[in-house]
């Protein structure tokens, strides 16, 4: 079923909020044991790192964490976070597209070409679309 973790600071960053975090979401490893992943953002400046490890400090006051079930695409295509083109806005969620074949077709319609996984194109383009999304 996934899951995610994630925290917020409004002032007093801490240094040790990475290892909080990925504490956090070993903590619920259960939930999601097929891949994870991380975002940390400085909110202010819009300065980010996303990915699994090897982050370098710096100030942050957003961490968001991802464990992932893989159910129907067992690849690394789904892994979290994801962010549209302009890397200014960032998706991470828990549970299942119900409506993932009706998306993926939207999307061939606007002539995004990668429809099997929730990519910068789809994202950018789902925000945009005034359309309901999932």
């Amino acid at each position: 079923m996934c899951g995610i973790a994630g925290i917020y600071r409004r002032r007093n960053l801490d240094d040790s909020d990475p290892l909080r975090l990925q504490a956090m979401t070993d903590a619920i490893v259960h939930r999601g044991p097929d891949d994870f992943g991380y975002l940390l953002l400085d909110s202010h400046n819009g300065k980010f790192q996303t990915g699994q490890t090897g982050f370098q400090w710096q100030p942050c006051d957003v961490f968001l964490g991802n464990r992932r079930l893989s159910i129907i695409d067992l690849s690394p295509n789904g892994r979290q976070p994801i962010r549209n083109e302009a890397s200014d806005t960032f998706a991470i969620f828990n549970g299942e597209i119900f409506n993932y074949l009706e998306l993926r077709n939207l999307l061939r319609l606007k002539d995004i070409s990668s429809v099997h996984k929730p990519t910068p194109k789809s994202l950018s383009m789902l925000m945009s679309s005034g359309e309901p999304t999932a």
